[in-house]
This record gives structure tokens, C-alpha cells and sequence, in this order.
């Protein structure tokens, strides 16, 4: 049985204000996906991620991205936006942390 209402990936937008705590909420999830970003640049300028967990950053990836997906699907521009910009950190995390694994493994 088909679902009735807005395309999956569709976002509908309308005027809707935000209380003190939506803002609030907003700012802090905001926050937390842009904490991959900082151990990102660290492995860019140190060239190095021997303390990077694949397994962990694979798993904060995985979660990041099915919010994402979840915020397209309630058509949720907050929950989009929060946790899309998580899962391009922490799938820049795992980047480098294959780049540089690589790197060592071939100069070895």
C-alpha cells in the first residue's frame, strides 16, 4: 500500500518560527556534526590516523547517514541539516584515515 502525502525526498517548505528551545536544539546538533571536523584537519596536518577506530567513525557514518534519511523522510530540514554534516565529517575522518594508512603501508 502506497504512502500518501510528500515524496520521500521532497522537503516542503513553510513559514514556521522556532521557540528558544527548536533554536536551541538546532544549534546544538549543529555543533556535534561539526566535531568530526577539527579531528579531521588534525590527520590532514599530522599525516597521520594511527588513533582513528575504523570500526567507530564507520559506525557514526552508518548513524549519521540513516538520520539523515530519517529527516528526509519526516521532511525535517533541522534533523537534514545536523546530521548530514555529521556524516560528511565522519566519512572525512575515514577518508583520511585510509589515505594515510595507505600511505604508511606503502612506504614500509
Amino acid at each position: 500500500m502506497a504512502r500518501s502525502g510528500l515524496p520521500l525526498f521532497q522537503i516542503q517548505m513553510y513559514d514556521y518560527r522556532m521557540s528558544p528551545l527548536e533554536m536551541f536544539v538546532t544549534a546544538v546538533g549543529l555543533m556535534m556534526s561539526f566535531s568530526y571536523y577539527p579531528q579531521a584537519w588534525r590527520m590532514h596536518r599530522m599525516k597521520a590516523a594511527d588513533e582513528i577506530s575504523f570500526l567507530s567513525f564507520g559506525i557514526l557514518a552508518f548513524g549519521n547517514t540513516v538520520w539523515t534519511l530519517y529527516g528526509f523522510y519526516l521532511h525535517s530540514w533541522v534533523i537534514i541539516a545536523s546530521f548530514f554534516f555529521g556524516a560528511i565529517g565522519a566519512y572525512l575522518v575515514l577518508l583520511l584515515k585510509w589515505r594515510y594508512r595507505a600511505r604508511l603501508n606503502t612506504h614500509t
